[in-house]
């Protein structure tokens, strides 16, 4: 690659020249770029026989009617129009459809195409940091720790995350042309940097803090900032704060209007109530927390799982020991930023970018999430090959190799230690077990784990783990109505009648639990009080199928055969090859033609 006069001249003001030392040549860049990807892939692979999970697989891809139709224009157009499940990202639900156009809903293709993106990912990654450092040797640790490091297994093999490796690869390929629009002034190079931004966001907002990326990037490596330099002459030849932050007014704005209107959209899918007892201080205090935890995982990245629970608390001395040490690591970190620059840039790029995602404005049940590290991973592993690369160039010869040999016995763990989580993934039941043997105590898993055995007709496994799921939380009322749903299963209509009334009781707003009263009752033969059930969930839920199924059978038996035909038609609408919505139709036909004669 050839190097640029301007990115030689820039690091040379920062005292980066210890990066600009080639080590290997050039000619076997491709060569060595191919051996990671290629490991990379060779780990993963396996990837195309596993099966979806229903966590979340399941409301985004199989059972999301937008999806499941593949692609086509009226989906193209309603992804972009309509929000989803508190998210708007279109980009997102498009990939899903072509996948679906191209695999059906056979899972295997659905997961290659997200280790696919993967790959791309780390191809950028790499791509990027050749350019910022010049440096072969700094671009292949950081693409093979990003690449084969365990926390960041969770997005390529949870096909319902295909959102954060789109986001990650529009929101690289924005940074990509940043650097050059750096290199060349060119407004084309910038223009397609916003443009590539807005599309990053329209998969997800997890790259919402790319401006301000972009201004520690202006800092090290470009060396636009007055702030770095202490002395007046030398301060002339940067810019100003204002004056770097004015250039990125189209960045903050889409990170602005997207950041808006996902809090918006969180709040109004009840999203961000799920902790909504914790107060500020509580969730300020654990985001730090969280922090040396991620640290800890990146480190020693053992026992990890599809879902943290939240902790009820921490006890005061964690508080101050985690919030002591964050100070004192910031003041090392500010201490030595002029003779390692790399350090503060890399520091501060693992802790902005997790801001979104720590806690802050709780989204969601967990206290944390390896798929979340995938991004801020950057930060800190770019900070450690820099000062590798920095002790290498400083040290003896013999030195080197020792290095050498760590660094590649470090990657043979992490590869070793991805290869067996990546198999936690297989299918829902693996995921689930794995996420217990990491807590045994963690409700949530409990209860989605009691409908995976429910769905395989194993009852008395299932309700063990429903009550399982009531005993760390008794209320609990989605536990309370998924064990109803297995009584009902099981023809104990009476029992599941009652824990369908107390899911209602902790949420009134339930319209699963309506729905699912309603169906107890009509069996148990009170059509009236059923149909009210099934009427109220369509009331909270107007798309509930099952709601409207329920409805238009009481319908039926009550003899108002043209209703419930007007709304087994509005069922077949959106599910067209609904076997028992069309014989009910059918039914009701007959007697509507038997009336009439």
């Amino acid at each position: 690659m050839i190097r640029s006069k301007r990115l030689k001249e820039l690091t040379d003001k920062i005292g980066l020249d210890v990066l600009s030392q080639g080590v290997m040549k050039d000619r076997l860049e491709p060569v060595f770029l191919m051996l990671v990807l290629a490991a990379t892939a060779a780990i993963y692979a396996r990837v195309a026989q596993f099966d979806f999970v229903s966590f979340d697989d399941d409301v985004y891809v199989y059972q999301h009617k937008l999806v499941t139709d593949g692609f086509s224009l009226a989906g193209l157009l309603g992804a972009f129009s309509t929000p989803y499940l508190g998210n708007w990202h279109p980009l997102t639900l498009w990939s899903h459809m072509l996948d679906v156009s191209l695999f059906g809903l056979r899972a295997g293709g659905h997961h290659l195409t997200s280790l696919f993106l993967h790959l791309i990912n780390a191809f950028l990654v790499f791509t990027w940091c050749r350019r910022i450092t010049a440096r072969l040797g700094i671009s292949l640790l950081v693409t093979l720790l990003f690449a084969l490091h365990p926390l960041n297994v969770e997005p390529v093999v949870w096909v319902a995350q295909r959102k954060s490796l789109l986001s990650f690869t529009f929101g690289f390929s924005a940074l990509i042309f940043y650097d050059e629009w750096i290199k060349t002034k060119r407004a084309s190079f910038f223009s397609v940097a916003v443009v590539t931004f807005l599309m990053s966001l329209m998969s997800k907002a997890t790259f919402i803090t790319l401006p301000v990326l972009i201004l520690l990037l202006d800092i090290w490596p470009y060396g636009r900032s007055r702030l770095w330099h202490s002395d007046r002459s030398s301060s002339r030849s940067g810019s100003t704060l204002k004056t770097l932050s004015f250039e990125k007014i189209p960045f903050f704005l889409l990170s602005t209007l997207i950041g808006l209107l996902t809090i918006s959209l969180q709040h109004s899918a009840h999203a961000m109530e799920a902790l909504q007892d914790l107060t500020l201080g509580q969730r300020v205090g654990h985001a730090g927390i969280s922090l040396w935890l991620y640290l800890g995982k990146a480190l020693y990245p053992t026992d990890l799982c599809a879902h943290y629970k939240h902790p009820s608390g921490w006890p005061v001395w964690v508080y101050l020991f985690s919030s002591g040490a964050l100070i004192l690591t910031a003041k090392v970190v500010w201490k030595v930023r002029k003779s390692h620059p790399w350090l503060l840039v890399g520091s501060l790029w693992f802790v902005i970018s997790f801001i979104p995602m720590i806690g802050i404005v709780q989204v969601g049940s967990q206290s944390l999430a390896d798929r979340y590290f995938y991004l801020p991973s950057i930060g800190l592993f770019l900070s450690l090959a820099v000062s590798l690369a920095h002790i290498a160039d400083k040290g003896a010869k013999e030195f080197l190799g020792a290095l050498g040999i760590s660094i590649g016995v470090i990657v043979l763990f992490l590869g070793g230690l991805s290869w067996f989580q990546i198999e936690n993934w297989r299918d829902s039941t693996a995921m689930y077990q794995q996420a217990l043997r990491v807590d045994k105590e963690n409700p949530l898993m409990h209860s989605n784990f009691g409908n995976v055995l429910r769905g395989k007709k194993l009852y008395a496994e299932s309700l063990e783990h429903f009550k399982a799921a009531l005993t760390l939380e008794p209320n609990y009322p989605e536990a309370k109505n998924n064990l109803g749903v297995t009584l009902m299963d099981m023809n104990r209509l009476a029992e599941a009648k009652t824990y369908f009334e107390e899911a209602l009781r902790l949420s009134p707003s339930y319209s699963t639990a309506h729905s699912n009263l309603g169906y107890v009752l009509l069996r148990q033969g009170d059509k009236e009080t059923a149909q009210n059930h099934f009427e109220e969930a369509l009331t909270l839920n107007s798309r509930s199928d099952t709601a409207a199924i329920g409805l238009a059978t009481v319908l039926q038996l009550k003899g108002n055969c043209k209703a419930a035909i007007d709304l087994y038609r509005q069922i077949l609408v959106r599910q067209p090859n609904h076997a028992t919505v069309q014989h009910n139709i059918k039914a009701c036909e007959r007697a509507v033609v038997e009336l009439r004669d």
